[in-house]
This record gives C-alpha cells, sequence and structure tokens, in this order.
C-alpha cells in the first residue's frame, strides 16, 4: 500500500485535527446531557483511532511501527475500559461536580484532554509519519526493542494489577479510615502511576530505535527524539498537575481533620515510597534528605498538621469522636453491671458457664425486647389507621357541591341561542323571565334541605365545604334577584316616554349623528373649494391685462408721506391678485431675507462669543497684571493704567536715551584724544 501525505510530513496536523474534532464530539454529547462518564472513554479511544490511522497511512507495515501502535492502543483500551467500569459501577465521578453545568470550565478540561491525547501519541505518530518510514530500517529485536518491550510489560502488569487491587479493597473496606496498603501498594503509594510512566518511556524506547541505530537521519533523526515530548508530559502531568498533588497533601488533610485512622495512614507514609517501589523496612529508615530527592518525594507532597490542617474542624472532630467514646464507656459499664447482677442472681449456674455466654444471651435479649416494642407501636399505628372512616373532605370540591345541591339550572345562554336572532325582544324578555322562575323553583328543594345538610356537615366536620356551599348558593340567589331586576327595567320602560321615539340603541344613535356631522362638514369644505377655484380662474383672467408698471409704489406717495408726515393717509389694501405678476421677485426676496436673518443671527452669535471671550481674557489679565485692581472689567481703568505706563515707560526710555548720549560724548571726547596721540606719534616718527 502506498503511503499518504496528508498537510505535512510528520502527521502532526492531521492527527491534531482529529483529536480537536473526535473530543469536542463527544464533549457536545457530554454537556448537552450532562453525561460526563464518556470523558475517560473519549481520550482512551482518541489514542487508539490515532495508532490505527497513522499506521494505515504509513503505507510500511514493520514490525516495530506494529508493536508500538498495538502497545499504545493495549495500553489506550485498557485503561479508558477500566476508567469507565468504574465510574458506571460508582455511578458518578466527583472530578466534574464543579464544573459539570459550567459550559467555559468544562470545555477547559476537554481541551487539555485534547492536548494530552496529541502529545502522548507523538512517539506513534512519528514513526509512522512518511519522513521516517521513506528510511530504510533494521529488523526489529535490538537490545533496544527487547528492553522497551520488558518495561511495558512491567508497567502494563502494574497498573492493571494495582487498579483492581485498590478497587477491590474500597470495594470489601467501607470504612474511610481503612489504609490500601495491600499488593503494589506495600511497596509504592501509587503503583500505577510508576507502570504509566513505565509504559510511555517503554514506547519511546521502542520508536526512537532507528535513529539510535543510525538508519534514520536529518529530520527525521531529530524529529524522533523530540518525541520524548510526551513521555515528559505525562510524568509531569502526573506528578505536578492532576496526579500526585491531588492525592497526597489533600488525602491526607482530609484524614487528619476528620480522624479517620491518622495515626496508621502516618505510619504508612512514613514506611511507604511516593512512586518509586522500594522495601518499606528500608524505606523506613532511610534519611529524610534521600527521600526528599532520590525519591521523589517532594515538599510540596508533605503534610504538616501544624501548617496545613484547619484546627477547627479538628477540634471539632475530637469533641465527635469524645462523645462517640464517653457514650460506648457508659454502655460497656452497664453491660458489666448487668453481668454481675445476672452471675449473683443466678445460683445455679455451673461454674463451667463462660461470662461471653452470658452477655451475648443478654444482648440478645435486648435486641428481642427492642425489637418487639417496635412490632407494638408498628401494630397500634395500623389499628388506628384501619378505625379511621372515610372522610368526605377528601373528596373533590364540584363533587360535594353536586351531592349538596344536585343538578344545576339549565344553562340561560343555551337558551337564548336556539331561538332565531330576527325575534323581538319582549319575546326574549318573555323567555328570560321564564327561565328564571325555573331556576328559582329549581332553587326550592336546595332550600327546604338546609337543616339537613347543615346537620350532615356538622356530623361530617366538613367546615369548609359548608361555607363554599353557602357561598354559591347566596351568590346564585343574588344572580337571580339582579336578572330579574333588569328585566323589570327593561318591560317597563322610563316613564313618559314616547311610543314613537327612537328604540335604536345609544352606540347607534350616536354613530347616526357623527356620519350626519361628518356629511354636512364634507359639503360645506366641497363649497368652499367650488368658490375658490372660481375666483383663482378669475384672478388668473385678469393678471394678463393689468401693467406691470402700475404695480410699482408711487415715489410721491412717499414724499407725501415724508412731507406731511402729520397727515393721515388712507392706505388702500393691495389685493392677492396685483402681486401675482410680482410672485417671483418676492419669492427671491424672501429668500434673501431667510439668508440674511440667517447670517445676522450667526454674526450675532459669533459677536456674543468674541464678546464673552474678550470679557474672560481681560478679566484674567486684571488677575495676573499688577497694572489694575483684580476683577476689573472697565477700559476706563485699563485706558488710564496704559496711560501711567507710557508716561513711566517715555520718562525711563528718556534718561536711558540721556545717559547714552553722554557716554557717546565721553566716547568721541576719547576718540578725539587717542587721534590727537596719534598724530603726535605720527609726527614723532617724521622727525628721526
Amino acid at each position: 500500500m502506498a503511503e499518504v501525505r496528508v498537510l505535512d510530513d510528520y502527521y502532526l496536523a492531521i492527527t491534531l485535527l482529529i483529536t480537536i474534532a473526535y473530543q469536542l464530539f463527544f464533549f457536545s454529547i457530554a454537556f448537552s446531557l450532562k453525561f460526563d462518564k464518556l470523558t475517560d472513554f473519549a481520550g482512551g479511544t482518541n489514542f487508539t483511532v490515532l495508532a490505527i490511522i497513522t499506521l494505515a497511512f504509513s503505507g510500511h507495515h514493520n514490525a516495530r511501527q506494529i508493536v508500538v501502535s498495538l502497545f499504545i492502543m493495549l495500553w489506550a483500551l485498557r485503561l479508558s475500559g477500566f476508567l469507565l467500569f468504574r465510574i458506571l459501577r460508582t455511578g458518578k465521578d466527583d472530578r466534574f461536580d464543579d464544573k459539570r453545568d459550567k459550559f467555559f470550565a468544562f470545555l477547559g478540561f476537554w481541551i487539555f484532554q485534547m492536548l494530552w491525547v496529541w502529545t502522548v501519541s507523538l512517539p506513534v505518530t512519528v514513526l509512522n509519519s512518511p519522513n521516517v518510514t521513506r528510511y530504510a530500517q533494521h529488523n526489529f529485536g535490538t537490545g533496544r526493542d527487547i528492553a522497551g518491550v520488558i518495561l511495558f510489560a512491567i508497567g502494563f502488569v502494574m497498573e492493571s494489577v494495582s487498579d483492581v487491587q485498590k478497587f477491590r479493597f474500597r470495594t470489601q473496606h467501607k470504612d474511610s479510615g481503612a489504609v490500601c496498603d495491600v499488593g503494589f501498594f506495600k511497596w509504592t503509594r501509587h503503583p500505577n502511576y510508576f507502570g504509566e510512566i513505565i509504559i510511555q518511556f517503554s514506547i519511546y524506547m521502542i520508536a526512537t530505535s532507528p535513529a539510535a541505530d543510525g538508519y534514520v537521519g536529518g529530520g527525521a533523526y531529530r524529529a524522533l527524539y523530540a518525541t520524548i515530548l510526551g513521555p515528559l508530559f505525562l510524568t509531569i502531568l502526573l506528578m505536578f498537575v492532576s496526579g500526585l498533588p491531588l492525592q497526597e497533601r489533600p488525602g491526607a488533610k482530609k484524614r487528619y481533620e476528620k480522624g479517620d485512622n491518622w495515626s496508621g495512614y502516618a505510619t504508612y507514609l512514613h514506611r511507604t515510597s511516593i512512586l518509586i517501589p522500594f522495601p518499606p523496612l528500608l524505606y523506613a529508615r532511610m534519611p529524610v534528605f534521600l527521600k526528599r530527592t532520590l525519591f521523589l518525594e517532594f515538599p510540596m507532597y508533605v503534610f504538616d498538621p501544624a501548617k496545613h490542617a484547619d484546627q477547627g474542624k479538628v477540634q471539632q472532630s475530637q469533641a465527635e469522636e469524645g462523645r462517640g467514646g464517653k457514650k460506648f464507656n457508659e454502655l460497656k459499664a452497664e453491660l458489666e453491671e448487668l453481668h454481675r447482677s445476672n452471675a449473683d442472681d443466678d445460683a445455679v449456674s455451673t461454674e463451667g458457664v463462660l461470662d461471653d455466654d452470658a452477655t451475648k444471651h443478654y444482648l440478645s435479649l435486648c435486641r428481642q425486647r427492642r425489637q418487639y416494642e417496635k412490632l407494638c407501636t408498628i401494630q397500634g399505628a395500623l389499628s388506628q389507621i384501619s378505625n379511621i372512616q372515610p372522610r368526605h373532605a377528601l373528596m373533590h370540591v364540584k363533587d360535594i357541591i353536586h351531592g349538596e345541591l344536585g343538578d344545576p339550572p339549565e344553562v340561560l345562554a343555551a337558551i337564548f341561542d336556539s331561538q332565531p336572532h330576527e325575534d323581538g325582544v319582549q319575546d326574549l324578555t318573555f323567555r328570560l323571565q321564564k327561565a328564571v322562575l325555573e331556576a328559582k323553583h329549581a332553587l326550592d328543594p336546595s332550600n327546604r334541605s338546609d337543616i339537613a345538610r347543615t346537620t350532615y356537615c356538622d356530623r361530617t366536620n366538613l367546615p369548609a365545604a359548608t361555607t363554599e356551599v353557602s357561598a354559591l348558593r347566596r351568590a346564585r340567589d343574588e344572580l337571580v334577584s339582579w336578572i330579574e331586576g333588569e328585566l323589570t327595567k327593561l318591560s317597563g320602560g322610563p316613564a313618559g316616554r314616547p311610543e314613537s321615539e327612537d328604540h335604536r340603541p345609544s352606540n347607534e344613535l350616536g354613530r347616526d349623528a357623527c356620519k350626519t356631522a361628518d356629511l354636512d362638514d364634507i359639503w360645506k369644505l366641497y363649497q368652499r373649494y367650488v368658490s375658490s377655484r372660481k375666483d383663482l380662474l378669475v384672478t388668473m383672467d385678469h393678471a394678463s391685462a393689468i401693467d406691470p408698471n402700475n404695480m410699482r409704489p408711487s415715489t410721491k406717495l412717499k414724499r407725501e408721506s415724508r412731507v406731511g408726515a402729520t397727515q393721515d393717509l388712507e392706505i388702500k389694501p393691495i389685493r392677492a391678485t396685483e402681486l401675482l405678476p410680482n410672485l417671483h421677485d418676492l419669492l427671491r426676496a424672501s429668500a434673501a431675507e431667510k439668508s440674511v436673518l440667517q447670517s445676522t443671527s450667526y454674526n450675532r452669535r459669533q459677536l456674543a462669543v468674541a464678546q464673552n471671550w474678550t470679557n474672560e481674557a481681560i478679566m484674567r489679565l486684571a488677575d495676573e497684571s499688577h497694572l489694575v485692581v483684580p476683577g476689573t472689567s472697565n477700559a476706563t481703568a485699563w485706558a488710564s493704567a496704559a496711560k501711567e505706563a507710557s508716561a513711566a515707560t517715555n520718562i525711563f526710555v528718556k534718561g536711558k536715551l540721556d545717559a547714552g548720549n553722554s557716554d557717546l560724548a565721553k566716547a568721541k571726547l576719547a576718540f578725539e584724544g587717542l587721534q590727537i596721540a596719534l598724530g603726535a606719534f605720527d609726527r614723532l616718527d617724521g622727525g628721526f
């Protein structure tokens, strides 16, 4: 069969994807059904699936590949089968009590299991990969292969047998204080963990045999040796994560706080190795530093009662144990006293009768007397139950009412529904009155049986049922009375009402009135529309005959209005039809006016903001400067301060200018003196 290359040449990606899909499938079942018994089964069978797939993809059925694949499959199926059997036998898995209903916490466990399966399977996965099988390998049977097979057998026997031994011990010893020190547990406290570690290193030893003997080189050589990550990961997991840390110190703390044979368990811890099998007699005499280093019993596993125990729980356990011991001593003293009294009274007893026989005989008599008292109590209770009469209170309320009042009258709605709807109101009223009379007639038998019912209820102790029946009867009487009153109103009607008046219901009258008012409003609106349309047509006809020049306002009127301001001018209103030629200009003016108003409003807002900013700046400068009084916002104060500052500046500058002019004059005089001296020196040089 040809080899299959999938994603990479070491089958790392395909095995990771298969593991993720496989574990997520079982996680969906476990979380949705709250069925966590599949957890260990899914982990163990996943090893088998990866081994079968990689061996089938490799295309080379070398004996070493088959042996390694069979070894990991055998270990995984044995482990998952035993864990599944144990969980089904006990009925629970305490590891998931705080995770079963939490999605992410439960998913986190399954993700960790994915990493565990994929990492521990690395030696088998890489050995079956195409990058390793392309090299010619030597036959199976080297010394390394034989040693690996022997180690696997030792580890497999230790793990499987120790699991069975511990399970049988817990099944046979229900006492929580019992210490499992049978079989392999005499030599090590965790033989199953030691066997599992040996199994993984034996598989790694066989898988790396081609690289160790020089038959594989390059990347395949490095990849085979890198698969030691699988055994190391399992060892770290058992020693520092989920194995020994959860078994050693927490288990010892629980025993110490509850007082479950702590002295015996402490002796077992002292003489038994934590992981590596070793004779108990030698381990008990071994120095502590060797136990903490060579035999891997690190300080993180050691339980110190003074540091790690909850003293409150210890005191509570001791108090309960003290009360139990006190009661035991009292019973023992009572038995001894009874035994002595029995020995004194029994004068005819022979000397060969043993004390133990008398004690056993007395205990059997005590047990028989106690059983007899229990049987008498049960017999009395059964007699009381058999003498109890059946109570009507246990009956349904509807059955009690039916037994007291009989069948209810015929429903009135059925009578009305049976008549055609077009019958008159008088006919319906007559039938309703007839039904009411029949109902009242049906009430007479129940009224005549009031005394009998009251006597019967008092005799059968039914106060609640009597109250309910009386309430229902009163409610029915009130309903009949109300119906009679309403029928009287319908038949008589109000006094003084004319016969020709409309007898329709008020809601129908209201609807007719509303309809009439709506029609009147619609008609009025239509008339207004017609008249408006006529006016508009007339206006449009006269619009073409009007001269646009005549529509301009008169300047003479303006002059007259300016000159004669005190005169009352009669201004005639302009008709809407006269504005039609200038309607376009008016619209543009209105739009321009809106834009101007908006611009004016915006400028005003900007001016207000600028004014506020200026006032704030003036106030801040007044507070920071020393020219004006702090808090001054008046411009006059700033002007006077500026005038004073300007005058002072002028005086200062003028003084500096005067001083500069004076210094300049002195410099000129000095310069002139230097020039005279230089001329004198020149003359002296010329004379010589």
